[in-house]
């Protein structure tokens, strides 16, 4: 192969390395766009939740916590015995009444169905997350050839004769540098359009 196609040849190279790396920006922007999408569809779902849950057992859930005088949702046992406890308390028998100890047994109930709420919310979560993490971008192809390196056509021997091959090939006479080894590759952007349309390759 003459040095002027060998030249040619290393801006195609190098333009297969530019279009790997917009590739995987894409996909890493595509990625963290679908982890946004996830993360606003659970806080909406959320609240909408909340809103279900209330109207399902017409009571609030600040409201039940008042009532069963707790504040940390995550330990059910705890809340369980305060629950017994003021309902024990209330007996109609010892002076309480059915409506408080109604609205005791709602106020349970409401937590009851938040805490396997928060519950399922927390394992999709981690679903989501995890199929995130498996969707990352695959590294670029690797060029292994050890003698290639940058190569200026203003100081090359034969660089008048590879500008003209340039010239033939796109129109553009003017190439001051080609950089390779994952570098970016110097030209105007006709050229560089060319490389990344895979124009340059059927024109060798």
């Amino acid at each position: 192969m003459s040095a002027p196609k060998a030249i040619a040849q290393m801006i195609f190279i190098g333009g297969k390395i530019i279009r790997q790396a917009f590739k995987d920006a894409y996909k890493q922007a595509s990625i963290n766009s679908a982890a946004a999408r996830a993360a606003a569809g659970n806080a909406k779902s959320e609240e909408s939740s909340n809103d279900s849950i209330t109207k399902k057992t017409g009571i609030a859930l600040d409201e039940s916590k008042k009532i069963l005088n707790v504040e940390d949702l995550s330990d059910m046992e705890a809340i369980k015995k305060k629950y017994e406890h003021m309902f024990k308390i209330n007996d109609p028998k010892d002076g309480g009444s059915f409506y408080i100890q109604s609205k005791i047994i709602r106020a349970f109930e409401r937590i009851q169905i938040e805490n396997a709420e928060n519950l399922r919310r927390k394992e999709l979560e981690e679903q989501q997350n995890s199929a995130v993490e498996n969707q990352e971008p695959s590294a670029p192809n690797e060029i292994k050839n050890e003698n290639q390196e940058k190569k200026e056509l203003d100081t090359e021997q034969n660089g008048p004769e590879i500008q003209e091959t340039l010239y033939q090939m796109t129109n553009q006479r003017t190439v001051p540098n080609i950089f390779i080894n994952r570098q970016h590759i110097g030209g105007n952007d006709s050229l560089n359009d060319l490389v990344l349309q895979d124009k340059l390759k059927n024109m060798l």
